[in-house]
């Protein structure tokens, strides 16, 4: 079975978003997001914005997220979890803006973690407590714009911005000023059709189930 969802982001104060997606063997997710989301300054109590996929036996998501702004004042827990069995595969645009435009950023924890086939592939914690430059971590960039490709490696030439993991799977990362010059754009589309390619592939395709 092949799916399209829609999601529009609103902004967010002291609001807890929870995103559940439980595809059954063979399955096809696509999520697109419509709209960005903004963090507000809730005067020190957190909003959260969480996502937990789980993917039966050569299942797929494609998932391409709009940008989160985490304004100053505002403290933001954004959590991905991502669980593959094997033959599952996921295409995820992760984008992350340190504050409105001429303004500071707020707090922010952002863990990630992926497995594929119960081993862990991926697991990243970004904590960044205030809104100065963290040298060594993401510096003076105020955009963290990922795309990460997992249960399948992307082939690509070899490009600072690209991490291929040591499992199935590959991270394009970029760190700027502006959202504007990220060119991740063309590594979404390269990433998802390898993921599509890859589904289509598979002879059990379509027999699963979505919730």
């Amino acid at each position: 079975m092949a799916y399209q969802a829609l999601m529009r982001r609103v902004p967010m104060g002291t609001t807890a978003s929870h995103h559940d997606v439980n595809a059954g063997p063979g399955a096809w997710l696509d999520v697109l997001e419509v709209a960005g989301t903004v963090a507000y300054d809730a005067r020190g109590r957190e909003c959260r914005w969480d996502v937990h996929a789980d993917l039966g036996a050569n299942a797929m998501l494609t998932w391409q997220g709009e940008p989160l702004v985490v304004s100053e004042g505002a403290v933001v827990r954004k959590s991905v979890t991502l669980r593959l069995a094997e033959g599952a595969a996921v295409c995820l645009r992760d984008s992350i803006v340190l504050g409105r435009h001429g303004a500071a950023s707020g707090q922010l924890r952002a863990p990630t973690t992926v497995g594929y086939d119960s081993q862990p592939l991926f697991v990243e914690s970004l904590v960044l407590p205030s809104p100065e430059p963290r040298p060594g971590v993401v510096g003076a960039a105020r955009v963290i714009d990922s795309v990460l490709v997992a249960g399948v490696r992307v082939e690509t030439s070899a490009d600072p911005s690209v991490l291929q993991l040591a499992g199935p799977g590959t991270l394009f990362r970029f760190l700027g000023l502006e959202m504007n010059r990220s060119p991740l754009g063309q590594r979404w589309d390269q990433g998802a059709e390898t993921v599509r390619t890859s589904w289509q592939s598979h002879p059990n395709r379509a027999v699963g189930a979505l919730t």
